[in-house]
Formats: structure tokens, sequence, C-alpha cells
């Protein structure tokens, strides 16, 4: 490198610094998604009016919840770990993740007269840890006649 590169060059502490100050942009992990489920176990749970019999019965219920869960990601993990063993077998996760209303707009009278939604869906596969992200619009792959 040159010394005029050198010089311009900005360490990762001042970087964030600007960022953080000059342009209000935080950084940190995303965040992920909530299981609604879990949710309403929480909003239920800290409800004043709870007797000890339904807090006990509450709390078995979301435990019960939260280890159905756990399962599922131990299979899927087991799944991807046999997968990466055998070539035969294949382990693979997919995810609708959004709908995205287009054009988006908050007005009442545009919000119920759009005319676009965009749908992402996404397909994992799990030994190899490639990705595939398609963006469809509400109509592709509609039946209908032309």
């Amino acid at each position: 490198m040159n010394s005029k590169t050198q010089n311009n060059l900005v360490n990762m502490k001042l970087e964030r610094k600007v960022f953080t100050e000059k342009f209000n942009i935080a950084f940190g992990y995303p965040r992920k998604d909530t299981c609604s489920t879990c949710d309403a176990f929480e909003i239920k749970l800290k409800a004043e009016n709870l007797g000890a019999e339904e807090m006990a019965q509450l709390i078995r219920e979301k435990e019960l919840h939260v280890r159905k869960g756990q399962v599922f990601y131990d299979r899927k993990s087991t799944a991807g770990q046999e997968a990466k063993r055998r070539p035969t077998f294949a382990a693979m996760a997919f995810d609708f993740s959004k709908n995205l209303p287009a054009p988006n707009i908050s007005t009442n009278d545009v919000y119920y007269r759009r005319q676009l939604s965009l749908y992402s869906f996404n397909v994992h596969s799990l030994p190899d840890d490639v990705v595939f992200f398609l963006l469809l619009r509400r109509n592709d792959g509609e039946k209908r006649s032309r």
C-alpha cells in the first residue's frame, strides 16, 4: 500500500462512533421473530389477577410449548448433520419470511387500494449452508385465463 492510502484508513471504533452519533444507526445482532404463543403466555403470566393454580397451569403449558420447539430445532440440526454424512440424504428448511405490501404507504385510502404484494420465500440447504431467496409478486403463478 502507498502512504496516501494508509493515512486514509479508518478504524472500526471511529466508524462505529460516527454511525451511532452522527447518523443514529445502531450496531447489534438482528432481532429474531418471537413466537406468538410464547408472547401470549408472557402476557397472561404478567396478569395480576391470576390465582396460584392458574399461574402453575400456564407455566406448565409454556414449558411444554418451549420443549416442543426445542425438539423441532434438535431434529433440524440432526437432519443437517445426517445430510453431511450421507450423500443420499437431503435436509432442507423452508421459510415464508415476509409479505411485503407495495407501495409501502400508511394512508388508509391508499393502504386498502394497493394492488401489489411481494412475497419472500427462503430455501436453505442445511448440510452445505446454501440459501436460495425468492421474491414473488402476488400474481406470479396465479391460476387464471389470459
